[in-house]
């Protein structure tokens, strides 16, 4: 079934809440058919409760559907904008350091 349907986002919904059993190799046939930005594009059309409903009910599907919505994000240099290495939940006002108390720690797992 997944293989015979339309490679458009009605199928898609219709396999959600049809036949979510189909979504995993419907996923993967559209993943060869678009492009990886078109099909980050189209997926993000995929509403709360629809994503909701497949992570109760589905979860291979839900995972599935996940992993064909996410892509690695453009970079132009990676050297020139790297991800911050630490991060500081310090106040950064002066005066609001002293009106409320920033309480912050780290537990080991």
């Amino acid at each position: 079934l997944a293989q015979s349907a339309e490679p458009t986002m009605l199928s898609f919904r219709t396999f959600i809440h049809r036949a979510p059993e189909c979504i995993p190799s419907f996923a993967k046939r559209l993943q060869e058919l678009w492009s990886e930005q078109e099909l980050t594009q189209q997926l993000g059309n995929v509403t709360v409760e629809d994503l909701a409903t497949l992570l109760n009910d589905f979860p291979q599907a839900a995972a599935s559907v996940l992993e064909a919505a996410t892509a690695r994000p453009f970079v132009v240099s990676e050297g020139r904008h790297p991800m911050p290495a630490r991060v500081s939940f310090a106040c950064r006002e002066f005066t609001v350091k002293f009106q409320m108390p920033c309480l912050c720690f780290y537990t080991p797992e």
